[in-house]
């Protein structure tokens, strides 16, 4: 004789964290080369310029980006992505020019806009996941 020990199911809700998808967030990555990537949100929030001022703090290792257009004295030009609204800037001059060291691609999680200049601190930025797919 068998004896039937199954209670019934007590399902419990795994709730779903209240968090923006990654094509929905601000997202900024810098590779080795010195290619600076800008998705398409975070060129909506700066308000698709179409030339950036570069800046430095070589105190608190922050990139700081001021929108400007193509004609701005010291400006460079962004170049359209082929894959999606984002923008890149290469920024091999900044790399060596105060000696900025990125062995690998590395993405800014917290990348801010203060007072209309993008903010990117290389202190608090992370190497980005490579991918398996191809």
């Amino acid at each position: 004789m068998m004896i039937q020990t199954e209670t019934k199911p007590q399902w419990e809700v795994l709730e779903r964290e209240a968090r923006r998808g990654a094509w929905k967030r601000m997202f900024v990555t810098l590779t080795p080369a010195g290619r600076l990537g800008v998705c398409g949100v975070t060129m909506k929030a700066l308000g698709e310029p179409e030339a950036f001022v570069v800046l430095y703090d070589r105190s608190n290792r922050r990139i700081g980006l001021r929108p400007a257009s193509r004609d701005t004295p010291h400006a460079y030009p962004t170049s359209k992505s082929n894959r999606g609204p984002g923008r890149a800037l290469f920024l091999a001059r900044l790399l060596a020019e105060y000696r900025i060291d990125v062995p690998r691609t590395i993405r800014f999680p917290d990348p801010v806009i203060d007072e209309g200049i993008l903010t990117l601190d290389l202190a608090t930025a992370k190497e980005l996941a490579v991918s398996s797919k191809r």
